[in-house]
């Protein structure tokens, strides 16, 4: 079992929005099996893209784009961003009042980014088609960002209105079991709460609907001795998936199981839970209100869902 410390992180809470032009916002908190709903204004008719620093990356399908503090209500304004609904990964390099702030986001077919508070546009890098040197995941981490692409891992940098990818050596991609081949997949790489390494989570689903996720295969990266190694087992730890690519992780505490995957769907209003122990899966309705499709849900930090910490039973 792990050494837990002081300043843990707690366990994030689950964002919906749902209703007409995503009007409506319920916000569940797993270890209470609470929710409270509410309307509010920054989010209506917004995505959420990240949620990192105390602060939440939002988007609309025109592409007005913005960095919202709900603690503090700042709010800063992004240039408008080109194909908006087609990204999978969001992250900022630093927080956002940091002069050297980044924002990136990835896609299966580029790379957008602008530097905070200074660019006037964001940067596209398009991609050849087959995606080889598509950045499959990526996280801040220890104020480097880290990428994996098809069969390696990398820090990414902006230099000069360009990104460069500098592969870390001799690291390379985990080859995976010969009986996922067939299988579509996901990659999460996130902060675990331990001291000085990542998770990679590998997200497997079947290929006739992408989420009848059917497996999961974990990996530690150690940043420290820059090794690579797969885990059976996560332990007292608990991981948690949005379908937009955003996740956390974090130690187990009462009602939340340890050992287990909370995940959401891209779009609709299930949370599912995947038992590492056994395979086994739990299917949770967080808002009941929400329809099924046409609702979006993200995992958002405990520290901003302390505003709205008002909760009802269930």
């Amino acid at each position: 079992m792990e050494i837990r410390t002081k300043g843990q992180r707690q366990p994030p809470w689950l964002l919906t929005s749902y209703g007409v032009g995503n009007d409506k916002h319920s916000f569940y908190n797993v270890v209470e099996n609470r929710f409270h709903v509410t309307s509010i204004p920054e989010l209506r008719g917004k995505y959420i893209c990240a949620s990192t620093y105390g602060w939440l990356v939002l988007v609309n399908p025109s592409g007005d784009c913005c960095i919202w503090n709900p603690e503090s209500m700042e709010k800063i304004e992004l240039p408008n961003l080109p194909y908006p609904l087609d990204y999978t990964n969001c992250v900022l390099s630093k927080p956002p009042r940091d002069p050297d702030c980044y924002i990136l986001f990835t896609s299966d077919s580029c790379r957008t980014f602008c530097q905070v508070g200074v660019d006037n546009e964001f940067f596209i890098e398009q991609l050849e088609a087959g995606g080889w040197f598509r950045i499959m995941s990526v996280a801040t981490f220890k104020g480097n960002i880290y990428g994996i692409l098809k069969d390696s891992f990398v820090t990414v940098h902006f230099v000069d209105g360009a990104l460069e990818l500098r592969p870390i050596e001799p690291w390379k991609f985990p080859h995976h079991l010969s009986a996922y081949y067939h299988a579509r997949y996901k990659d999460y790489m996130i902060e675990s709460p331990c001291k000085d390494e990542l998770l990679l989570v590998h997200q497997f689903y079947s290929t006739s609907y992408r989420y009848n996720v059917f497996g999961f295969k974990i990996y530690r990266l150690d940043m420290c001795k820059m090794e690579c190694e797969e885990l059976e087992s996560i332990g007292d730890r608990a991981i948690f998936l949005s379908g937009r690519g955003g996740g956390e992780c974090c130690f187990s505490t009462e009602g939340i199981k340890a050992n287990c995957i909370y995940y959401t769907e891209l779009n609709g209003r299930k949370l599912h839970v995947y038992d590492l122990n056994d395979n086994g899966k739990t299917l949770l309705l967080p808002c009941p209100a929400a329809r099924r499709s046409q609702s979006v849900n993200f995992w958002i930090e405990h520290q901003i869902s302390q505003k709205f910490v008002n909760t009802k039973s269930k």
